[in-house]
């Protein structure tokens, strides 16, 4: 399923965009600086805009799934695609602040095994209401 919300995910963010004032130019959701993060040299402008669909998946999949911890949750679709979609808005560590606070566990950003047995032990749809009512005070606090 996961490989799903990442295609979905690279569909939205679309292709090329030039950066305006504090936000840089990316691509199809990916920055120059995860993409140098991701080859571990530093990629320019050029290798941002020819950057592949391939590629961006992957590493998408990586930062966004992989590296946060998410991948090793044992858990239902429902929460697994709200916690990606919030970490494809809003960034991995505020994704597990968010999933944090829902489960009532000090926020630290990092997928700890508390954070993963209270995912385990609590109500799938529960947890998804909870993460979901963090997420909306989240955006209202942005909006002001």
């Amino acid at each position: 399923m996961i490989r799903e919300y990442v295609e979905e995910a690279i569909e939205n963010a679309g292709g090329y965009t030039k950066g305006v004032e504090n936000k840089p130019d990316s691509n199809m959701g990916i920055t120059q600086n995860m993409l140098t993060e991701y080859r571990g040299n530093r990629a320019t402008s050029s290798d941002l805009q020819h950057l592949t669909r391939a590629e961006a998946e992957q590493i998408t999949y990586e930062r966004l799934w992989q590296a946060t911890g998410f991948s090793a949750l044992e858990t239902k679709d429902s929460v697994t695609k709200l916690l990606f979609e919030t970490g494809v808005t809003y960034g991995p560590t505020e994704s597990v602040v968010l999933l944090q606070r829902a489960l009532d566990i000090p926020p630290t950003g990092i997928l700890e095994d508390e954070t993963k047995w209270g995912v385990k032990h609590e109500d799938p749809e529960v947890l998804v209401t909870k993460i979901q009512r963090r997420l909306d005070k989240l955006k209202k606090r942005l909006r002001a």
